[in-house]
């Protein structure tokens, strides 16, 4: 078996720099929730990934003001392939959902634990460009799809 990194890989493209904003600003949520444990910024997050993952990108917060970001700014758009992203954006909205129900829940602890692993991989997409959902991808495809 390989030990290589797999990432899923379609035909379209999105910008790069978006993804990156629009993870800033989920890295900034998690840091609220671990703070507060704010039941409100945990259903924002979970209303942002699920819009983000079925593609109704046009109604995702996060996604706006990234745009109205990089737009002020006047920085012009890098294309990345949007299948690892998108993949990514599926994890997200898995374990802002646990977040909130467990939020809902009163499991404190449980969400917390959540959080802070959004905001680990919030900050390596962000500020590193680094995006975890591959190595997740490729683990996936080790464990339920044989070859």
């Amino acid at each position: 078996m390989s030990n290589q990194i797999e990432c899923p890989v379609d035909n379209t493209f999105i910008d790069e720099y978006k993804v990156r904003v629009t993870a800033s600003l989920v890295f900034i949520s998690s840091g609220i929730i671990l703070s507060t444990q704010s039941k409100y910024v945990a259903l924002l997050l979970v209303i942002d990934f699920f819009t983000r993952s079925f593609k109704l990108g046009k109604y995702s917060p996060y996604l706006q003001i990234s745009t109205g970001i990089l737009r002020l700014l006047k920085i012009a758009g890098k294309p990345t392939n949007a299948a690892p992203k998108r993949f990514a954006t599926t994890i997200g909205l898995i374990i802002s959902a646990a977040i909130l129900i467990a939020l809902l829940a009163g499991i404190i602890n449980v969400a917390e634990i959540f959080a802070i692993i959004l905001l680990v991989f919030s900050f390596l997409e962000s500020f590193l460009g680094f995006c975890a959902g591959c190595y997740i991808y490729t683990f996936y495809r080790k464990l339920f799809i044989k070859q």
